[in-house]
């Protein structure tokens, strides 16, 4: 996977031992994260792994996730890029990202459905899991 979206209130495994382990794997290390978390989870995350992810207050909306996305993806992507309206800035999205390899760990039905489809709408079909082993397994099966 290019991209794994991590929600930080898995019920089987911590974020930060997720992180930790895929970091550790030198077949996923390269393997970028998105970790989406409420305020007081925050300070969960060690500072020397919230380096190497990009650490997401819920809520996020889908502008904010959709530009770090594109940012985690093409680090030459400016995420303060103006666009004359929503739909040309789509496009854009679209044109960068679409068909990028994604995995997503995310428990709760309700958010795997928002998120599934704002990433389908700019062309990214991910892969969705419900915990964080679930994750490391199919990070394991892709390497």
């Amino acid at each position: 996977y290019e991209l794994m979206l991590l929600d930080a209130n898995m019920p089987d495994i911590s974020a930060a031992e997720t992180v930790k382990r895929i970091r550790s794997d030198s077949h996923i290390t390269d393997t970028r994260m998105i970790l989406l978390c409420s305020i007081n989870q925050k300070e969960a995350i060690p500072e020397e792994q919230a380096k190497s992810i990009e650490v997401l207050t819920k809520p996020v909306t889908d502008t904010v996730i959709l530009k770090t996305i594109c940012r985690m993806l093409f680090p030459q992507y400016r995420a303060d890029s103006q666009f004359p309206d929503h739909d040309l800035e789509e496009l854009e999205v679209k044109r960068k990202i679409g068909g990028a390899q994604v995995l997503m760990a995310e428990d709760n039905l309700i958010n795997q459905e928002v998120a599934v489809e704002l990433l389908c709408r700019v062309g990214i079909r991910p892969d969705v899991v419900e915990k964080g082993r679930l994750a490391l397994d199919a990070l394991a099966v892709k390497e």
